[in-house]
């Protein structure tokens, strides 16, 4: 199916456009005593008393009625949804919690994407720029987070797999989001029986999902010798979140035609903030417990995936990103567990965390330990520790921002 536009209605859009002009017009953005609508925070989780919190102000993140704010954009989305050509790709809904599967359309091979595609000086209107923003205190109307990369291939063997899967949005056509990216010789490893690719990289900037977007993807399995590597996906697929809004959570399934397949899961955020997470092993007391996993759960999405699995010392890990509603709360699963379980009967091939199709399922037990730590978005850095992992202390301190 072919696709150029939402068709929205114009005049209500255009009346929206313009209470936001008023509302620009009027002051700086904030929220006029007895406006209305306040945000409802009674259900979300509190933070402990152990938090550290930086000098920014202590403040959720601003938002008003989201038609106004983001009226401009949802115009703009439209006019260019117009000017565009390219074949959309459909999904249905499956399993209890509804998730919407599909296959994406491969719109040609990865050499021969023009980076300029989706460049802002090929769209005629420009993006509006609301006047009255607050710099690094606003969600964005819309992102993009992926959760999960797994590959289907001939073989049932260990396999390496090496080069890139990657984002480009309309900030900067030129530069790419990668969530996956590996050289050759230093490939990614799938162990028998896996087929996962985990963890995941995690954009430093998130993906903006206004207006188009670019899939980008060029997998390899290595072979003994570079001329016996094989092909596992190459192409590229123009995607448009808006097309797919009400929808939140998506498995895209893509066939190139080569030897294997892969399958992405994913989700558009709406009202999205970004959190920069950063872990800290602050005390290893014994040699029993010496690995950490890391587990990073979405409310909105109902969905949990693994962003460090392995063995640690004392330090810092490298930080990582998530993209999440600013009305959600970030909840974060820290296990404690000895390397030695690797390969286990009950652990998955990777390590101690069992992934099973509907996510979420992690194995607990006398020799793993874990603490819950929750976050909701507000300005600023705020820490908090986990003591509850037998020898080992852990800090985790989650820096909010804007994905602008």
């Amino acid at each position: 199916m072919t696709r150029g536009g939402r068709g929205e209605d114009d005049n209500e859009v255009d009346s929206w456009v313009k209470k936001e002009s008023e509302w620009e017009e009027a002051g700086d953005g904030e929220e006029e005593a007895g406006d209305g609508e306040e945000d409802d925070y009674s259900d979300e989780t509190e933070y402990d008393d152990d938090e550290e919190s930086s000098d920014e102000d202590d403040d959720y993140f601003s938002m008003e009625n989201r038609d106004v704010r983001f009226a401009s954009e949802e115009k703009w989305e439209s006019q260019i949804m117009e000017q565009m050509k390219f074949s959309v790709s459909t999904a249905d809904p499956f399993g209890i919690m509804t998730i919407w599967k599909g296959s994406l359309h491969v719109d040609g091979p990865c050499q021969s994407l023009d980076p300029n595609l989706i460049s802002m000086n090929n769209f005629m209107p420009q993006l509006p720029l609301r006047r009255k923003k607050k710099n690094n205190e606003e969600p964005c109307r819309r992102a993009i987070q992926v959760f999960g990369l797994t590959v289907s291939s001939p073989d049932n063997a260990i396999q390496e797999i090496y080069g890139m899967f990657a984002f480009r949005d309309i900030r900067n056509s030129q530069e790419r989001n990668f969530i996956f990216e590996y050289p050759r010789d230093r490939p990614f490893t799938l162990k028998p029986g896996s087929d996962k690719v985990q963890p995941l990289i995690q954009p430093p900037r998130g993906i903006y999902a206004i207006g188009p977007v670019v899939m980008e993807y060029h997998l390899m399995i290595k072979g003994q010798e570079e001329q016996e590597d094989r092909v596992l996906v190459d192409g590229y697929s123009i995607y448009c979140p808006s097309l797919y809004e009400e929808l939140e959570r998506f498995h895209w399934h893509i066939d190139t035609g080569h030897c294997g397949a892969i399958d992405l899961k994913m989700a558009a955020v709406p009202n999205a903030v970004l959190a920069t997470v950063e872990i800290e092993v602050i005390r290893l007391g014994g040699t029993h417990y010496d690995s950490l996993a890391i587990v990073v759960a979405l409310s909105m999405i109902k969905g949990m995936y693994l962003v460090f699995d392995g063995k640690v010392s004392v330090g810092k890990l490298l930080p990582f990103t998530v993209c999440i509603n600013r009305r959600m709360h970030l909840k974060l699963f820290v296990y404690g567990y000895s390397s030695s379980q690797i390969g286990h009967g009950d652990c998955s091939p990777d390590g101690v965390v069992t992934d099973y199709d509907n996510d979420g399922f992690f194995l607990e037990g006398d020799d793993v330990y874990y603490d819950v730590l929750n976050f909701i978005p507000q300005f600023g850095t705020y820490k908090k520790m986990s003591h509850n992992l037998e020898d080992m202390d852990v800090s985790v301190t989650v820096a909010w921002s804007s994905l602008y």
